[in-house]
């Protein structure tokens, strides 16, 4: 009887930068995980998670509110059982991304 992993996709929207070089570096040594996508292109997400049953992103928009609910509800729209972690800075907002959708705020 052989051993199934379950692997958890992983798909990263942010920015380049040291930060996603870091996010990257940690979820690579993840033997779980499975990075799918990771890149700065919310449209190259959307394609990239439409092959995929389930999964988490994880964005960092850097502050761009607009764009990150657009991408958020986008998400929601192509693939709504994929969780969405939204990386923000400040508790303000951390309440209001929750209510755009996010599934968990960092």
């Amino acid at each position: 009887m052989g051993h199934f992993l379950l692997m958890t996709n992983i798909f990263v929207l942010a920015a380049p930068s040291l930060n996603r070089n870091a996010l990257m570096a940690y979820l690579n040594a993840i033997p779980d995980l499975k990075l799918v996508f990771c890149g700065d292109s919310p449209e190259r997400l959307f394609q990239a998670f439409t092959k995929v049953e389930d999964g988490i992103v994880i964005i960092d928009l850097n502050g761009d509110q607009a764009v990150l609910k657009q991408v958020i509800d986008e998400i929601k729209l192509i693939n709504p059982q994929l969780k969405r972690v939204v990386i923000s800075e400040g508790r303000k907002t951390q309440s209001q991304i929750k209510t755009w959708g996010a599934d968990e705020v960092l």
